[in-house]
């Protein structure tokens, strides 16, 4: 059975850590722009640091509207951030 803690709820993200695969689980919500991308990264890398994993598995099944334009150079930023974080493999 998996066991997950909910880490971060907030609009635009639900964090939670997987204790049975390792992992950081986050559930992508509602509408973004670039704030709130920036916003969200920031919670992830706080996560990470207060639960360290080497995987983290993205849900953006929740998303609303064309979020693609508000993400790429907040994501491209922060891929260096999350090997400094030790977060390897992400899906």
């Amino acid at each position: 059975m998996e066991e997950q803690h909910c880490l971060v709820i907030i609009p635009s993200l639900c964090v939670f850590c997987d204790t049975t695969n390792q992992w950081l689980y986050k559930q992508w919500l509602g509408r973004h722009d670039k704030e709130s991308v920036r916003l969200a990264a920031e919670a992830i890398f706080s996560c990470l640091t207060t639960h360290p994993r080497t995987k983290m598995l993205s849900d953006h099944s929740l998303l609303q509207g064309d979020w693609k334009p508000a993400s790429p150079s907040v994501v491209q930023q922060n891929f260096e951030r999350l090997a400094e974080h030790g977060a390897l493999y992400l899906a």
